[in-house]
């Protein structure tokens, strides 16, 4: 694969074109590269990731057919009823204070984490996102509106309760503790339904990529000493949002010297809950992986510096497992052309989020 990533990286086209960088880009609706066979293909596809969850809850199919104005007590009565049914322990007392609240009986308590997780989002979105008279509901919301009131509630949604090993940042961040390392980015291409190809195009061209290849580099020079299975394991991610859409992006190495950058998830940000009820529930997976992932990455990490203080050799062991760049990307000079060259592939852009080194 390294030589096929070589021999069309040599060819004439643009500097920042994957190949160039030997980053396999594939996943989720990703046509076949010019330079991979179909078959190869195929097989690159069947190890990629996608969405862990599909199935829809009793409680969340509940509340997609709720009206917005009767969303937040629905929300609500789900939440009293989980807490009744983990204080009460007496099946006829619960009854009878169910009885007294008038509360559905085709509701139950929240057993799995997802559904308790789904409605937090909702509720987040309920209050910010959803009304009439938010800010979100007015035309041509600007980015820090955008980011405001959806994307960054959401993302402190999904690292709510892990910042003992991860952090968000909102914005951009300069790393330069020594207990930090950085796991993602986020990257927002203008406000909610804004579409500026060119910007989104540079976004997920240059900076998505290229940034999560230097966010490789940095942990494998950090744990030079840790073993190239260890290292393999570690994925570093990327979340962008362009137009009314969401991305979700992993990066890890496959090979020795090959990049794979993978989209996992894609779809719709919703601000209207009457029209993207059923968008919704795709939007909270994008968060709910992302946080699982993230934790996978926190504990490869932690092997990743044991192995790291535990060796007594002072050898790289990661010495060329990534591939080198070719030279340092520079906006005004490298941004001609761009669009035409990424014209039949989606934009995609950054998430900034940082991990604690343990």
């Amino acid at each position: 694969m390294a030589d096929l990533l070589d021999k069309f990286a040599r060819k004439k086209g643009h500097p920042l074109r994957p190949e160039a960088w030997r980053i396999v880009r594939c996943g989720y609706k990703i046509a076949k590269p010019k330079w991979c066979s179909s078959e190869d293909y195929s097989e690159i596809q069947r190890y990629t990731r996608r969405a862990t969850i599909y199935n829809r809850t009793e409680a969340i199919s509940w509340l997609q057919r709720q009206s917005l104005e009767s969303l937040g007590q629905s929300i609500e009565e789900i939440r009293l009823l989980n807490n009744i049914h983990e204080t009460v322990k007496d099946e006829n007392v619960r009854k009878l204070l169910l009885e007294g609240l008038k509360i559905p009986c085709v509701m139950f308590p929240l057993q799995d984490a997802f559904t308790s997780f789904y409605i937090n989002i909702l509720s987040i979105f309920h209050q910010k996102v959803f009304p009439e008279f938010s800010v979100m509901q007015q035309s041509d919301v600007s980015e820090s509106d955008y980011g405001g009131y959806a994307i960054h509630p959401s993302m402190q949604a999904v690292i709510f309760g892990l910042e003992k090993s991860i952090h968000y940042h909102v914005g951009e961040i300069i790393l330069s503790s020594k207990s930090i390392i950085e796991v993602g980015h986020l990257e927002m291409s203008g406000g909610y339904a804004h579409k500026d190809l060119p910007r989104s195009t540079w976004d997920g061209c240059c900076k998505l990529p290229i940034g999560n290849s230097y966010m490789l580099e940095e942990i494998g020079e950090r744990f030079r000493e840790a073993s190239t299975e260890t290292f393999s394991k570690l994925s570093v991610f990327s979340i962008h949002t362009y137009a009314n859409r969401i991305e979700l992006w992993r990066m890890h190495v496959p090979s020795c010297g090959v990049l794979q950058y993978e989209r996992t998830h894609k779809t719709v940000v919703p601000i209207c809950f009457e029209e993207e009820r059923k968008c919704f529930f795709d939007f909270v997976i994008v968060l709910w992986d992302l946080m699982c992932w993230l934790l996978e990455v926190a504990e490869v990490i932690y092997k990743l510096q044991e192995e790291h203080n535990d060796s007594d050799t002072n050898v790289s062991n990661l010495s060329g497992i990534l591939p080198s760049h070719p030279f340092t990307p520079q906006k005004e000079k490298h941004k001609k052309g761009i669009t035409a060259t990424y014209a039949d592939s989606d934009p995609v852009s950054f998430l900034r989020d940082s991990i604690k080194s343990w």
